[in-house]
């Protein structure tokens, strides 16, 4: 689930992805649309992550 609360969005986990073993991954996607909709950067838990 994304909420959004001003210029910042917080993710949080659905059931199926709350247990994720050592050296697995999850991912998820974000669609934007609008004037300015791309964001100038993006972190998750403060660590900085590329645009694709």
């Amino acid at each position: 689930m994304v909420v959004q609360d001003g210029r910042h969005l917080r993710a949080t986990s659905r059931s199926w992805a709350e247990n994720i073993q050592a050296g697995g991954a999850a991912g998820f996607g974000v669609n934007v649309t609008g004037a300015g909709a791309v964001p100038a950067s993006f972190s998750l838990d403060g660590v900085p992550c590329a645009k694709g």
